[in-house]
């Protein structure tokens, strides 16, 4: 009976196997539509503006998915292709799909820009309000109405703490205590 190949390999070489195997699989992953479905926001304070900067990375895919159904026009973003209307559409469905309550009262988020990657898209807003609140409630449903098991990651990061929330279509909102 032989052993098995590993066995007096010194474990430099098994990790370099492993790096070498993963890098020889990596085109197959990032070719594949990806079988998750998440997102992830920042909401963290900046102290010299004194206000929230709101930072949502989304997949490009699903969020083109969500304008095209908006628009009713096929809808793709970054590049030379993009519709002129793209901001605009990003904004609107931005503003209806995550809405943020500062001690009770509905903030208004300025959409400030995106940054398109062929994979991400990297949306940023913003609003005013200082770092002493007694709650933040947000309500985040970004995708839910293409993706039942879409969940949207939330940090909220105020004076060096973070407070991390996770939603789903089940628990869309979550309030934040200080």
């Amino acid at each position: 009976m032989r052993p098995p190949l590993d066995v007096n390999l010194p474990p430099v070489f098994k990790q370099m196997m492993k790096k070498l195997l993963f890098l020889l699989l990596l085109p197959l992953l990032s070719a594949a539509p990806h079988k998750f479905y998440v997102s992830k926001t920042f909401v963290e304070f900046n102290p010299r503006t004194q206000g929230y900067e709101v930072m949502c990375k989304l997949f490009t895919d699903d969020l083109e998915r969500a304008l095209t159904a908006a628009a009713q026009k096929t809808i793709r973003l970054g590049g030379d292709t993009e519709p002129s209307i793209a901001n605009d559409l990003v904004e609107a469905y931005l503003q209806n799909h995550l809405r943020i309550s500062y001690n009770n009262m509905p903030m208004q988020l300025r959409y400030v820009g995106k940054e398109v990657d062929s994979d991400l898209t990297i949306c940023y807003l913003e609003f005013t309000q200082g770092p002493d609140y007694s709650t933040i409630a947000i309500e985040n449903t970004i995708f839910y109405e293409f993706f039942p098991e879409q969940q949207n990651l939330l940090d909220l990061i105020v004076n060096g703490t973070t407070k991390t929330v996770i939603f789903t279509k089940e628990k869309p909102s979550e309030v934040i205590f200080r």
